[in-house]
């Protein structure tokens, strides 16, 4: 009897045994899940205060949260008006006190602009918390302390080019004069556009002075646009439209016909088309 008792001690103190050691098993476990959600919870964190431009608070999770904003605040400014994503692709926990992660992020300018990388970071457990490793290359590849970013419009060299049937050349991007009547500097409306129908007469004789002098009353106060001049026509008619008070001359670049007796409702259309492709 004493015998079967004996054993029957033992086997429940065995189930005991492996009982607590499955206990601390799980219970190890959870501590360490918690702190790797710690970790990852940051890093989801830093992304969503990102894709918000909320530079503050972004730079507030980071290691170095003064270099960090300063970075972060002229990025944004830089590229506007972009919207940005940042998505989190991949989290690696590297035990209590570090972690990995990557993150593809999208940039989106509008017009079917938009500017895609991937990025690497790590995420480290310091006194104050779970906290982001910071170095610029964290939000932009190749981005570093001594770098700055913004958004700059290009023209293709050579522009690209229109042409006919044949290949000759339909549209060519020249110089425009854009000839302006600001009402703030002259003191008689009257006597100005009166003076500037005059002068351009000889390549616009449709634009009178009653004409513009009922733009200028449509404006509220505002510069009109009299008339938009090629190269040559401006050279002649510079001297005359000068002497106008009033009269602002403005150059740019601009898609019109190669030949000024080529007219059509599609040149508007592939204007349009030429400017997307040279943006």
């Amino acid at each position: 009897m004493d015998v079967w008792g004996s054993r029957r001690y033992r086997v429940r103190g065995a189930i005991a045994l492996a009982g607590a050691a499955a206990l601390a098993i799980t219970i190890g476990s959870c501590g360490t899940d918690q702190k790797r959600n710690e970790a990852e919870s940051v890093v989801d964190r830093f992304t969503e205060l990102l894709d918000n431009q909320n530079y503050a608070k972004a730079a507030e999770l980071t290691s170095y949260p003064t270099a960090a904003s300063a970075t972060l605040k002229q990025m944004f400014a830089g590229l506007q008006p972009g919207k940005v994503d940042y998505q989190k692709t991949q989290f690696i926990g590297l035990g209590a006190e570090g972690g990995l992660f990557s993150m593809d992020v999208a940039w989106d300018f509008g017009e079917n602009k938009t500017w895609k990388y991937s990025l690497q970071g790590n995420v480290r457990k310091l006194a104050i918390g779970w906290r982001i490793s910071w170095d610029p290359a964290v939000v932009m590849p190749q981005l570093d302390h001594n770098r700055t970013v913004r958004l700059v419009r290009t023209t293709p060299t050579p522009p690209p080019r229109v042409t006919d049937i044949v290949g000759d050349a339909l549209m060519t991007e020249q110089v425009i004069n854009v000839i302006k009547l600001d009402p703030a500097k002259t003191t008689d409306p009257v006597a100005s556009t009166d003076a500037l129908a005059k002068a351009i007469a000889p390549v616009a004789p449709l634009i009178t002075g009653p004409s513009l002098l009922q733009q200028l009353s449509s404006a509220q106060g505002k510069p009109i646009v009299a008339v938009n001049l090629r190269e040559p026509d401006f050279a002649i008619l510079e001297p005359a439209m000068a002497r106008v008070p009033g009269v602002v001359m403005e150059k740019q670049p601009r898609l019109i016909s190669a030949d000024r007796r080529t007219w059509s409702p599609m040149l508007d259309a592939l204007r349009t088309k030429w400017q997307s492709c040279s943006k």
